[in-house]
């Protein structure tokens, strides 16, 4: 069992070194809750989707593209 001052200097780290999003799933996204639910490693999904959507795991350039859109479009 961690100590006290472990517990902290974790907390610290976590603080300092790392970043941190919520995702919300409104019910007319089920569909795609459901299917990242089914997922096992659903951080490792996210974080893979996302390299291969920049190019990294191809071993293509990382490169964001900040004109892209996400999300729905309005007819």
């Amino acid at each position: 069992m961690p100590s006290e001052a472990q517990k902290r200097a974790d907390r610290k780290y976590k603080h300092d070194k790392t970043q941190q999003f919520c995702l919300r799933f409104y019910p007319a996204e089920e569909e795609i809750w459901s299917f990242l639910s089914a997922q096992e490693n659903k951080q490792g999904f996210l974080k893979d989707l996302i390299s291969r959507e920049m190019g990294v795991a191809s071993g293509g350039p990382a490169r964001v593209d900040t004109n892209t859109k996400v999300g729905r479009t309005e007819s």
